[in-house]
């Protein structure tokens, strides 16, 4: 016996009545015949020998007859395993006779060519009597013919190589055809050739296949879930006989059973470990030519975003999945939110959502855009900027995967980049550890010029934006500030003309700023002043120094803006006070720096016609404030 094979002694004897002895339970086992390395029955050889011509000739090719009832006969190969083997010796042991079934003639078929149950060996035996059974199939229901062919699953290319699949395959093919043409009114006989895949109506008259939650995949088939319960190669092997696999498929029907088919077995490909077989990918492939050859008329642009979830995870080839894609893309306009937001597969920097496949779609969808198709680019605008805002928590989603997004669609397309303001803030948000140099980054989407004076002040107002976005987004709005107008005189010409409107607009710059620094704590400051006159606390000096500039006399004017706040002993307070100084210290930054900027750009221009601008002359703004003795410390003066 092999050292990993399980005895079974006495499994396939018949039954013994209590006089029998010991010496005669041994003559009925006197053969031990492993089975693959896997299990050993113990049989009595004159039985089994009487049905098994392999094994008869097996035996008589051994010199050593001894030797043979020492260690046993081995059979390696066997198609059909320990469970075909047993059901052969059940056949032996029983005279010959079997209750045979359409869930176990395709094993005993096997089993009886491999071991040579022909007739030669013994009239009647196990072969003729399976080829019997089998001649019947055409009067067998659809689930006994399917039921007879999910049995070869085990031993399946073994009973490819004897045509049996073919036989099962060509009959399963007849029943459906024969069950179609019962159902149909008034429709004439049809020849047992006839596929039941051929489509007869038009493609306009065929059913439109669109997304729903009850019936996924459209109108299903008498058939269909009868054909689900069969192995992906079996299924090939169908296909392939109606001469429809791979991009050869024109049958509409055909198309929807496979998307049906693969619709059901995604679960069980995700929760393999191993990528999907080839054979997998072949029938995804069938299925995408297939969505292709009926196109916008036979599915929705639903029903494709629908096929392109249930194909992906079968491993279609690239160029199957392009195309694809591209009859998706150039349809981007017909796109919800809820279309775009398909799960992702480590894509997109490990994004919830497969970022990477809305950014082909819609730069698909750019490349393919006429220039009269400006209606169709706004509802991809608007679709874009929502699925931006729903992607901005992913705390997975990397910067440069959101910048991807939001610059996939140029920046002629947006009338408005407001949504993206929106979108960038809540990323913002949920991305706090971001650098300075990322956030700059991520605010290059943005136009300035095409954000509302809202946003703007938002901007300047939003500490999560950095200093100079918040400058650069108001400077975009000066051009909209009424500015005075004074005429230079003679001697000056046009250069104090140039010099006195910049200067002007840099002045409306600077109040916008100061504005916006100190509306954001405005409603801090209420509350605290409504504090102070309960508790009865001192109050505290902010002094605003206005400098402002005339280019025409070259002197200063001093206003002084005083605004009463009141202090709070509490840390809370304290922090209160220090963030807002922080703002506006960053803001004041920001606005020298690009105030210099601009006296070096006007200096420059107008090196020879008049004094260069004064970058300090005027436009600055200062902020000093002033603790009373009680506060027990002092903030100093922050002045630049």
């Amino acid at each position: 016996m092999l050292p990993n094979a399980t005895p079974r002694k006495g499994r396939c004897q018949p039954a013994m009545s209590s006089s029998s002895s010991s010496s005669t339970h041994h003559l009925l086992s006197d053969l031990a015949i492993h089975v693959n390395s896997q299990e050993t029955f113990f049989l009595n050889e004159k039985i089994v020998c009487a049905y098994l011509g392999r094994l008869r000739k097996i035996i008589k090719q051994e010199k050593r007859r001894t030797q043979i009832k020492i260690s046993g006969v081995e059979i390696d190969d066997f198609p059909c395993g320990p469970s075909g083997f047993e059901l052969v010796a059940g056949f032996c042991y029983n005279g010959g006779r079997v209750r045979l079934s359409a869930s176990n003639v395709s094993l005993l078929h096997c089993s009886a060519v491999f071991l040579g149950m022909t007739d030669k060996v013994r009239s009647g035996n196990l072969l003729s009597q399976t080829e019997d059974f089998l001649e019947g199939m055409l009067d067998w229901p659809l689930p006994d013919v399917v039921s007879c062919l999910k049995t070869c699953d085990s031993f399946f290319p073994y009973a490819d190589s004897l045509g049996l699949l073919q036989k099962l395959v060509s009959g399963l093919l007849v029943k459906i055809a024969g069950g179609r043409c019962n159902s149909a009114d008034n429709s004439s006989a049809s020849s047992p050739s006839s596929s039941p895949f051929d489509d007869q109506e038009s493609p306009r008259s065929k059913l439109r296949f669109s997304f729903s939650s009850s019936k996924p995949g459209g109108r299903v088939e008498w058939w269909f879930d009868d054909l689900v319960r069969l192995s992906p190669l079996a299924i090939e092997m169908l296909v392939k006989t109606l001469g429809s696999y791979g991009s050869e498929n024109n049958s509409l029907t055909l198309t929807r059973f496979l998307l049906h088919y693969l619709n059901k077995h995604k679960n069980w490909v995700r929760h393999k470990s191993e990528l999907p077989s080839r054979v997998y990918s072949g029938l995804a492939d069938t299925a995408i030519h297939g969505v292709i050859l009926g196109g916008r008329v036979a599915f929705s642009y639903r029903g494709l975003l629908w096929v392109f979830r249930v194909l992906c995870g079968f491993g279609p080839t690239k160029a199957c999945e392009e195309e694809l894609e591209r009859m998706i893309g150039e349809s981007l306009d017909e796109a919800r939110l809820d279309d775009l937001l398909v799960c992702g597969n480590g894509g997109g920097g490990g994004s919830v959502y497969d970022v990477d496949l809305v950014i082909r779609l819609v730069r698909i969808f750019v490349n393919s855009m006429n220039q009269n198709q400006s209606q169709k680019m706004r509802r991809v605008v608007r679709v874009i900027d929502e699925y931006l805002r729903e992607i901005s928590p992913d705390h997975n989603l990397n910067m440069p995967k959101f910048v991807e997004v939001a610059e996939s669609l140029p920046k002629s397309a947006r009338d408005s980049f407001d949504g993206v303001y929106r979108a960038i803030d809540i990323y913002l948000e949920s991305h706090p550890t971001l650098s300075f140099k990322e956030r700059s980054r991520l605010c290059r989407c943005l136009n300035f010029d095409k954000l509302s004076m809202e946003t703007c002040k938002e901007i300047a107002k939003n500490p999560k934006f950095p200093p100079t976005v918040a400058v650069q987004a108001l400077m975009s709005k000066t051009s909209m500030l009424p500015t005075p107008l004074m005429p230079p005189s003679p001697a000056q010409g046009d250069h104090h003309h140039h010099h006195h409107h910049r200067q002007g607009v840099h002045d409306k710059t600077v109040e916008i700023i100061s504005k916006s620094a100190s509306l954001s704590e405005s409603p801090r400051m209420a509350k605290v002043k409504e504090k102070k006159k309960n508790v009865g606390l001192p109050d505290l000096h902010v002094k605003l120094d206005k400098y402002t500039c005339s280019p025409a006399r070259g002197t200063q004017a001093k206003r002084q803006v005083v605004v009463p706040v009141s202090e709070d002993k509490g840390e809370k307070m304290e922090m209160n006070i220090v963030r807002m100084q922080k703002r506006v210290v960053e803001l004041e930054r920001a606005c020298t720096e690009m105030k210099n900027q601009m006296s070096r750009t006007t200096t420059e221009h107008h090196n020879d016609s008049g004094p260069p601008y004064d970058g300090d002359a005027g436009g600055g703004l200062k902020l000093m404030a002033v603790l009373p003795s009680s506060c027990g410390e002092s903030l100093g003066r922050i002045c630049f």
